[in-house]
Order: structure tokens, then sequence, then C-alpha cells
């Protein structure tokens, strides 16, 4: 099916917060170019058949991460998407795009054969141009996942140490990523992190803080800050007037479109592959952690809360 294009540049980005704002540093940015690439090394998505590397696009002053395209693709999907080298695929289903093992991850487990829709942006002499896209999704999900390996165009055989087990239809929000959390630690060498029940109580007034204001915390506007209440308080003020002596570190998940335990897995692979939230969780000196989880509407409040 061809793609269908919609010229109008669209705000529907997955976001994640994190203490801490995304900072430029000239080191970084590529002059006169509309993509800004944050690492020379390629990996392939098997998904999309493309090799890319993680990259970010300015649209209106807000940095947008995806995978910036460095191959033509060699698999099916690709092609319908009409990828091609030079273009950085932003989002799909509205969730960011923002490396070979999240797209793969993603798209081999959607819970719907429905529909592919995606964003993608373009050089327009120097600026991002950003279009959608639809093409139909296959007929069932597929059933594995791979992890990339690093230039070589190939993928990584699938391990135990390299892929997050997918989670089952059902369950808890919060359990999921804990064990999520814990296992990633694990893969690092670290201890496992144990709730708290202090934190896990600020964690989900703070969640549910989100879902009652989600109008002003809506991922699709770039003006917000997730960590900052109505009333300016960022996350250490609020842990201190809570009453949290044990304080060490916060992140947020929101995301839009209500994916379930799927959704929660994708959030958390894009935590790890962020430079701003996996410091967070892969800390040493983390040893508790609170998780709390609202949706308002369709939309998921995701907060974790780390301590000493």
């Amino acid at each position: 099916m061809p793609v269908k294009l919609n010229k109008q540049i669209v705000a529907l980005i997955f976001a994640i917060g994190s203490v801490g704002l995304w900072e430029t540093t000239e080191s970084v940015a590529q002059p006169k170019s509309f993509a800004y690439r944050t690492s020379s090394t390629q990996t392939y998505s098997n998904t999309l058949g493309v090799n890319c590397v993680p990259a970010y696009v300015m649209l209106n002053k807000v940095a947008h991460q995806g995978i910036f395209i460095t191959s033509a693709p060699t698999a099916d999907l690709g092609r319908k998407m009409n990828l091609s080298p030079g273009m950085v695929l932003l989002t799909v289903d509205n969730y960011s795009m923002i490396s070979a093992r999240a797209v793969d991850s993603w798209l081999s487990h959607r819970s719907k054969p429905g529909p592919i829709n995606f964003t993608y942006a373009t050089d327009n002499s120097g600026q991002a141009q950003v279009q959608a896209g639809s093409v139909q999704g296959p007929s069932a999900p597929t059933t594995t996942a791979s992890a990339s390996s690093a230039s070589t165009g190939q993928s990584a055989p699938i391990t135990s140490r390299n892929v997050l087990s997918m989670p089952s239809a059902g369950g808890d929000p919060s359990s999921l990523l804990l064990g999520l959390v814990n296992k990633s630690r694990a893969q690092g060498g670290l201890a496992a992190l144990t709730p708290d029940p202090s934190l896990t109580r600020y964690a989900q007034s703070y969640a549910d803080y989100l879902a009652a204001n989600a109008s002003k915390y809506d991922v699709r506007d770039p003006n917000n800050n997730p960590h900052q209440d109505l009333n300016g308080r960022l996350a250490l003020e609020r842990a201190q007037q809570a009453g949290i002596s044990n304080f060490q570190n916060e992140n947020i998940g929101r995301n839009v479109g209500n994916s379930g335990l799927a959704g929660v897995k994708v959030l958390h692979e894009q935590m790890m592959a962020s430079g701003e939230h996996r410091p967070a969780i892969m800390d040493g000196d983390a040893h508790v952690i609170g998780i709390g989880w609202r949706y308002a509407g369709n939309r998921l409040f995701l907060v974790e809360e780390f301590g000493r």
C-alpha cells in the first residue's frame, strides 16, 4: 500500500521526562544540518531493514529524538514506508523511535495489526520538515525482537542478556516496570532495587497529580516540564516537602494511546537508551525505588522515584 503523506507538522511525539533538561553542545551539533546525530555507531533494524544512528531534530526550539536512516531498506515494511537514507524516523504509533532496538521491540509486539502510523523528518534547506505517513501493518505481530550490533548491518544474536522478555497482556504496570528495572540493573552487575513504601506513596501521589492535571502536562505540548508542579516546585523540593529524606532521582514517562503493558516495556527501553534517564536507573548508589502510575483517558503517566 502506498504511503499516505500528511504535510502538516505532527506534534504527537512520545516524550519522557527526566530530572535535568537535554543539553545541546557545539561539539554535537552539525552546522547547517536539520538533524543532529548523537553517535557515529550504526545499528541495524530487522523490522525496517535499515542501518541507522540515533539523532534528534529541532522543532519549535524543542529537540525530538529519532533515528537517522543511513541505508536503503531491505525489509518489506521499510520499503512500504518509503524510508531512504538521510531521513529521520521520529515516531511509530506516536512513540519516539530513538534506536533500532526500540523500533524492533515496538513493531514486534504491537498489540493489534492495524495501520502503522509514523512521522519522519527530511531536510528543507537545513530545517526539519516533518511529515506523516501510514501503511498497513502485518496481518499478525511477529514474535521475536533482536538487539542491534554496531555498523555491520547484521543483528546481534538473541540471548537472555540482551533482550527483555515480553510481558503478558494483563498485569500491573508498576510490577512490570520494577521487574524491567531490576533486570537491566542485573545485566549491568548492579543489585536489585527494593520497593520503598514512602517513595511508592510519593510516586503514586505525583502520578495522580499529573493525571489530574493531564491537560497541562500533555506530552504533545513541548512547553511543559512534568517534573515541575503547577506551583513551580521541582523534584527535590517536592520530595523534601513531602517528608522524603532519601530522595535521589526521578524519571517520568508519558505517552498518548493506551497500549497497556507493551507501552510500559517500550517506555523502559527508551529510558535505558536515554543519556538522561539511564543513569538514574543504573545508579549504584540507589537502593530503593517507588513507582506510581495513572491513566488519564488514554494517556499514561508513569513516575519512578529513586532513593538511597
